[in-house]
């Protein structure tokens, strides 16, 4: 199956010292069901809320956007939503539509979300460092097959960060490395592996400093 890379959502702010105290104990004994279910009930803020993506029964785009897709197979018909669409729209208010988010380095373009509904957009898949391990090494490969709490997840993306620079600066390809989609670069090419260690390390930034954690998929 190969590695994703989750966003753990976080405790709300008020709570988030008793919250990632009982996500440690989580993690810890995962047979352990008593502090599992705590963790299920305890209250969370959600990657996706994250992100001023529209969301449905708030805004048009997101009616429209739910209307073409969900209810009319992708069929843009012009026509007003019909009763029973606009039952289906109140009966789906306040889903968040991820396709309609601005870009951002949390929604990667390196993510199996569109194979697999069990992931979300914003989930990245960790398994193409392995075309980077000759850079960031089998240690720091390994470690991205771990869960981390927001500090030690901080920390693995600014390494991941200070890696890929120094790779990307020695082969002259920086500016390759900065862009947000894919390099028009062969696969296993300097611009292409500079590329997934820097989006990997921005996709890691950008959550660890707004409190989330990383939930690996392996």
């Amino acid at each position: 199956m190969g590695l994703d890379w989750l966003v753990g959502a976080r405790p709300v702010k008020e709570r988030e010292q008793e919250g990632f105290a009982l996500l440690e104990r989580t993690l810890a004994d995962p047979k352990n069901d008593a502090p599992s279910a705590l963790w299920e009930a305890f209250p969370k803020v959600d990657s996706w809320s994250e992100l001023g993506a529209p969301r449905v029964g708030f805004d048009p785009e997101a009616d429209a956007w739910f209307v073409r897709t969900a209810l009319r197979q992708g069929v843009d018909t012009g026509a007003p939503p019909s009763e029973e669409e606009r039952r289906w729209l109140q009966k789906n208010a306040g889903y968040t539509v991820l396709a309609l988010a601005p870009p951002c380095d949390g929604l990667p373009v390196y993510s199996n979300a569109p194979l697999m509904r069990e992931l979300e957009l914003t989930s990245f898949r960790g398994q193409f460092l392995k075309d980077a391990v000759h850079v960031i090494g089998e240690q720091l490969f390994e470690r991205a097959h771990a869960n981390m709490l927001p500090g030690p997840f901080l920390a693995f993306g600014e390494e991941l960060e200070r890696r890929g620079r120094a790779f990307a600066e020695a082969e002259g390809v920086v500016a390759e490395a900065a862009r947000r989609e894919r390099p028009l670069a062969p696969e296993n090419s300097p611009a292409s592996v500079a590329h997934i260690i820097a989006s990997a390390a921005r996709w890691c930034l950008f959550w660890a400093k707004r409190g989330h954690w990383l939930n690996t998929w392996w």
